[in-house]
This record gives C-alpha cells, structure tokens and sequence, in this order.
C-alpha cells in the first residue's frame, strides 16, 4: 500500500512551539485520525543540517513508498527540499504537496529564477493567505490553493473573573516570539504610557511566549519593577485558549509588515476574544474591522495609543464581539482549513480524477449539459477537472461551475494552426499525467480529436460525445468520414444524442456507442404558466445555425393577423446583421432581440408559444426546456433526428419543413389560435419526463464507470 509521507519540522520529543512544528505536527495528527497510522510516514527535518545525506537517503527510500509526499520546509529550507522532491518526483510516481509556512517564500522565489522554476514543477502548493498567492502567481507558480492557518481547539464558554470586562482595569495579553520585531517594546511602552496619565483606569499586560536570547537582557529591564506588565512564560500550545480565556484582549503589535495568518489570533477566536494588532499585509484576511479586532496604521506607536485609549473609553464593545470572534473561529477548524489538501491526495478512496474538455463554458447546449455532468461528479466526490479553449468566467454569459471544480485554460501560444493545435494537445497530455486521470470526457468534434490524440498510449478511459449534426461537425466528404472513423476508434465509449447521428459512423464505434439524451433541469418541470402567456419566444445563439432569419420572416407574414410579438433571446454574431434586418423590414416594434438571460425560466413562463429555426441540431435543450416548462411548440424537422424524437408524433406542437418560411409562418398561425394550447403544454411536459436529470446523469455515471453498478477498467 502506498503511503503518505510527511516531511516536516517535527522536532520529535521536544517541547517546540514555533508555528512551523505546531502546523507539521497538526497536519500530522489530522491525517492519521481521517487515514490511520498505517498510511501516514514522517521524514523529521529538525536539526537536519547535521545529517544532511542521511536525510536525502531517507527521502529517496520514502519516494518509492509514496502515494503523496507533504512537504513544510521554512523559507530557508525552501532551497534544499524543493530541488530535492522535484527530483525525486521524477523518478517515482508521487503527488508532491508543499504547504508554505508564513508569507515571505515570495521574496526567495523573486531573487532565485532556480527555486522558482522547481516551484512550478510541484503539483500543490497550499498558502494560507491570499495576498502571497498572488504575488506567486505574478511570477508564473501557478497550482496554488488558499489552505488557511488551523488549530484543533476547543472553543471555551468564557466563564471567567474577567468575562464582565471590568470599565476600569482592561486585562490584556501577548502570545509570541518575544523579540522586537514582534511589537514588543512598542507594547510595553504604549501600556507604561497610558497607565502613567490614567489614575482611574489601569491596563494589565500579561506576556507570553519564548523571549530570543538577544533580546532577553533588554527585556527584563523593561518589566523591571513594574506592577502592571508581567512576563508569565511559556506554555503549551493546547493551553493556549484556556489561558487567553481569562484575558479581555489580545495585542497583536508585529513589526513584520509579511506577517502570514498568525496561530494566536485564532487560539484567541477560540476563547471568544478580540484583537487589538498592528495593520500589517494581511492583517484584513483574517481580522474583520470592529467586529473581531481593531487595527492601528502599521508601526505607528502614536496611532497604537489612541486606538487602545479609544477601546478603554468603551470596555463594553468587547463583551459584545465575542459571538463574532467565536463565529470566525470556525473558518481556522482542521476540517474547513485542510478540506482542500485531503481533496487533493491521492488516496484510494473510491474517487475517480476526471478530465473533461470543451471548447468554453459560454451558454449553449453543450455547455449546459458539461456543467451539469461536472457539477455532478464534484458533488460526488470526484475530482474533477474542467479543460476549455476559452477561460470559465463566472459571469451571466457562462454557466456556474462548481468551486470543487478545477478549471483549467488550454492556452496555446502560438496563432499556427498546426502548431496551435499540438500545444493544445501537449497540454492535455501533461494533465492526464501529471494528475493521474482516471477518466477523459470530451464535447464537439475538435475537442473529441484532440482529447484521443493527445491520450494515446496513456492509460485511462476515453470517453467522447457527439453533440451535433455529424455531417457538419466531422463533414460530409468521404476522406472526412475516414477520419472521423479511425480517431473516434480511438475511444473507449462514444455518447449520441439520436440513433441517426450513431448512423454516420462505422459499426465499430457505434458497437461502442450510446444513445443519451440531454438532461434537463428539475426548475423547469415546477415553473408556474402564466394564467394569460404571451408572445412568441425562441431562444439560441445568434449564429447561421439557428436561422432566427427564417422565423423573423415567417412571423412578419402573419404579424398583422395575431396580436403576440416575437422575442428573440440570445446572443452572437448575427446580432448587428438581425437588428438592422428587422428595423429594414418595419418590424422594430413587433420583434425584439433581448439579448441573453440568466432566468430564461422566467421568459418562458410568460410566452404563449415556442418556436425554434435551426439548420441542424443534436438535441436541442432550448427546445427541452421549454416543453418541459409547458410550452406548446413548433420547429423545423432538422438533422439528425434530435427534435423529431422530442417533439413528434403530435407530442406538444407541430414540426415543419427545414427552411420553409411559408409553412412557419401558417403553422405558428395555426397553433397560436389554437383552442387547444394548455393541452399541447401539458402533453409537452409529459414528453419530457424521460429527461429528468437525475436518471440520465447515472446513466452518464454509469457509462464512465462512476456509478456503484458499474464495473471495473
């Protein structure tokens, strides 16, 4: 069994409590509760310099037992061990997972073009803090995921002699490395200051942690004598909440403008107090203004006294943030925090890693249908990587993809089109190796071709999707056909949309292939008609496809004998050429293009009668949608055979002669005026039944191996 192999600064029977130890040894303990001790293996790197070839052959013995290796060097050892299990890497089939301690590897990374490009070679690098991501991806790292600080605490009930925040004396503690460049003297100072010019109210500072032995001697001269600021020691880490349990206030006064997500002020969360802290980078990520903290101008001691004067002026305020600080405790939990690391591991849990690939995510059929099936698969477990020509924006004009689905760009860099394409299947190449694909899933024939050709020789199940006409996605020539045979071979599985466009292949793909239909969403089965719908709609991209241009002239024969208008949603680049054909023809104010829309349920519900145009169709989900919403529809009797099997056989309207304008027109008449309208909406509905998402995603399940009913590669 393969293991998952933690190198790490354990410093293992030593009481060290530095926030590199404490994070190694909490990922350590979280991963053998979720995995046991059996599957979990530990390299210590504590005092590692002394030992440096022991430590390497130790590594390299561990790499062939690996599954994932972790590894948390500080930013010095950043150097050593990320050259190290780059190398390794290479020579042994391991995940490597760098989990970044504090918020400075930038600055490495910035000076050492050498370490920056081993970086790029790792396969996850978690920070805890999104300001560092940033700058990482700004010099070319990318694969980087935002792992939050954590601690495994108990939150306490805040039941002690201080909870009632006394109006007169403001207890306040400082858990840290006692060293200057943690605020220290600025600290002791600004509470000297304030308790020398107040004889009515008092602040008592409670020092803990670790003070640096260069630092030491000056210190003590500090608290010397004074009865209002002690120094009381180290302590435990699982002793931290208790003890800032009896405080009403903890100073966070870093010098370090880098600072990353500091431990104490999530222990202090735990108990339920706020934090008082200096505005270092990322103070905003973890620290919400007035709500679990306040924050002074960064190394300002004068704007430090003023805000802890203010907050003495009213005591009060802290005894109401402690919900919010207990609230925001929950997002630094080992579940919340590590859920993105144990996602990633490679860990036979029964999760499949599946590769999908379209060309974008804008709104379209085929679109629609791959976020369903990704959103799907992430929802159960899976990973799931989505690969477009295009980047996934989350905007009106693409569908909403899942945050557990990784969207990756396939950017080629050249305008060649050979050498497009080859960089394109380079690409895809890497991510099927790099992250263990188990399954591929492609849509649309440039997409099918270059999915196969970059797979080949790889192990993994290959899956491609026709979602069109195939005479005009593969073409009609008989070298095309050819083509299309030998490279759609290639796949393992092949899904249709009708038995007519399986038809255009040869008997060994179809031996291979299945018949699915779209899915479609339950929303539109439990829309609400209108009591008096209106209008005619169709909806689709303003492309030759759809012909809008056959139903704009069809509806303006017999605009003058109805009352309804004609709306037009969608978008593409037919737009400006439609507008200025409606305006030339007199029919701006009975036919409008609407444009997109992000609730076309809603549109529906209001239209009396649905019509689609088009050239061509797989299966058409516009045309789903709106029989499954209940409205009644017409539509050209277009290859290959998708809206025949949907709307035939009088099952909620009427079809038409492909690019006849004459027969639209009288048959949208026809229809329209029909006394019969609510029964052809509900026999609509009743067709579409068959599509419910949930009975054709298991079958996608199933065909891609997913399903507990399927078997084995």
């Amino acid at each position: 069994m393969k293991k998952i192999i933690i190198c790490g600064h354990f410093a293992d029977g030593l009481e060290k409590f530095d926030g590199q130890t404490i994070k190694t040894r909490m990922i350590y303990d979280q991963l053998t509760a979720k995995y046991g001790k059996g599957q979990i293996e530990i390299i210590d790197t504590y005092n590692w310099r002394k030992h440096p070839f022991k430590l390497c052959r130790s590594c390299a013995k561990a790499a062939k037992k690996a599954s994932d290796i972790i590894i948390l060097p500080a930013d010095k050892g950043t150097k050593v061990f990320v050259p190290l299990f780059v190398k390794l890497k290479k020579k042994n089939a391991f995940k490597l997972h760098h989990v970044l301690i504090g918020s400075e590897l930038y600055k490495i990374t910035e000076k050492s073009c050498y370490v920056r490009n081993k970086m790029k070679e790792i396969d996850y690098i978690y920070a805890e803090n999104h300001g560092l991501i940033e700058k990482l991806k700004m010099q070319g790292i990318d694969r980087l995921y935002y792992m939050p600080n954590f601690k495994k605490l108990s939150r306490t009930s805040k039941k002690t002699k201080n909870s009632g925040c006394d109006n007169k004396i403001l207890h306040c503690c400082i858990f840290s490395r006692i060293e200057k460049e943690k605020g220290i003297i600025d600290a002791i100072n600004v509470v000297n200051k304030y308790n020398n010019c107040h004889s009515d109210k008092k602040i008592h500072l409670d020092i803990y942690g670790k003070v640096k032995e260069c630092f030491e001697k000056e210190f003590r001269g500090l608290l010397l004598g004074n009865k209002y600021i002690k120094y009381i020691g180290v302590i435990k880490p699982e002793k931290s909440v208790e003890n800032i349990d009896k405080y009403d206030l903890l100073l966070f006064p870093t010098k370090y403008w880098t600072e990353g997500i500091p431990g104490t002020i999530i222990d202090a969360y735990y108990a339920g107090v706020p934090v008082l802290a200096s505005r270092w980078e990322n103070y905003d990520e973890i620290v919400k203004e007035s709500k679990t903290g306040f924050g002074y101008k960064f190394n300002d001691v004068n704007d430090f006294y003023n805000l802890l004067a203010k907050v003495m002026e009213n005591v009060a305020i802290l005894r109401t943030m402690k919900g919010n600080c207990l609230q925001e405790a929950l997002n630094y939990s080992p579940e919340n925090a590590m859920g993105v690391l144990t996602k990633n591991l490679n860990v036979d849990d029964g999760a499949k890693t599946i590769l999908c690939y379209i060309d974008s995510m804008h709104r379209g059929g085929a679109e629609r249908v791959m976020s369903i099936l990704t959103n799907e698969f992430s929802r159960d477990g899976h990973k799931v990587i989505l690969a477009t020509d295009v980047p996934v924006l989350k905007n009106k004009d693409n569908y909403v993809i899942s945050d557990k689905v990784e969207c990756v760009y396939i950017n080629p860099k050249s305008n060649n089109f050979f050498r497009k394409n080859w960089q394109r299947m380079k690409q895809l190449r890497k991510i099927v190796r790099n992250e263990k694909v188990d399954t591929t899933l492609s849509f649309l024939g440039e997409q099918n071709y270059r999915m196969l050709i970059a797979t080949i020789g790889l192990k993994c199940r290959k899956c491609v999707s026709v979602r069109n006409d195939p005479t005009h996605e593969y073409g009609k020539t008989r070298l095309k056909k050819w083509v299309a045979n030998r490279i759609i071979d290639m796949a393992d599985a092949c899904v249709f949309q009708t038995e007519e466009a399986k038809k255009y292949f040869n008997e060994r793909v179809q031996k291979k292939s299945e018949v699915i239909a779209n899915p479609i969403d339950d929303k539109f089965f439990k829309i609400k008609r209108a009591k008096s719908p209106k209008n005619i709609i169709t909806v689709g991209r303003l492309e030759p496809q759809k012909n809008q241009k056959l139903l704009i002239d069809a509806f303006a024969s017999i605009a003058d004998k109805i009352d309804d208008d004609l709306l037009i949603y969608g978008e593409g680049s037919l737009a400006k050429e439609l507008r200025e054909y409606i305006k030339s023809i007199g029919m701006t104010k009975r036919i409008f293009l609407k444009g997109g829309t992000d609730n076309i349920g809603r549109e529906l519900a209001k239209g009396k009668l649905f019509v689609l145009s088009s050239e061509y169709e797989g299966m058409p989900n516009a045309l789903m949608e709106a029989m499954a919403a209940g409205v009644p529809c017409v539509a050209t009797d277009c290859p290959c055979g998708g809206v025949r099997a949907l709307a035939g056989n009088n099952a909620g309207g009427a079809l038409v002669t492909c690019g006849d304008v004459d027969e639209m027109g009288k048959t949208v008449l026809r229809i329209i005026k029909s006394k019969s309208l609510s029964a052809m909406g509900k026999r609509a509905k009743t067709r579409m039944t068959e599509h419910k998402t949930d009975s054709v995603v298991l079958r996608w399940k199933t065909l891609l191996l997913l399903s507990d009913n399927a078997g084995g590669r």
